[in-house]
């Protein structure tokens, strides 16, 4: 299993990469969800409608574990806070390498960016992002 990357903006030329130690570290894969690009409701006469958007949408739950400091030259907490801050969250675009080799433009489309503690390993983080195919 190779490890997961992102790179910022591009995978040809990033100024911004940040990679996953995947070996044991990815939480149940990645689950991929397709959303409807649409809205729905109901009308004021109680008739049901539903506009399209265009295309749906691919979207990931990545789950990974990273340390709250360094341990050797893992990526840690603070490295993926920068990432996150020069990504301006679902602002910008980035190039999201799987376990696979499986590149995907990615946008993280997350409201927050959460990293929650371990219980049987509390010098690790657990942090879930939503990442919506480009």
């Amino acid at each position: 299993m190779a490890n997961n990357t992102f790179k910022y903006p591009t995978s040809i030329s990033p100024t911004l990469t940040r990679t996953f130690d995947t070996k044991g570290h990815l939480v149940d894969g990645s689950d991929f969800t397709l959303r409807p690009n649409q809205k729905t409701g109901l009308s004021v006469g109680g008739t049901r409608y539903a506009e399209s958007f265009g295309a749906n949408k691919q979207v990931y739950q990545f789950t990974f574990i990273v340390p709250i400091t360094k341990v050797v030259s893992e990526m840690d907490q603070a490295d993926m806070v920068t990432f996150f801050a020069t990504v301006l969250g679902a602002v910008e675009s980035f190039v999201w390498t799987d376990e696979n080799g499986t590149e995907r433009t990615v946008r993280c489309i997350s409201e927050e960016i959460s990293f929650q503690t371990l219980v049987n390993a509390p010098k690790y983080r657990k942090c879930t992002l939503q990442l919506e195919v480009q």
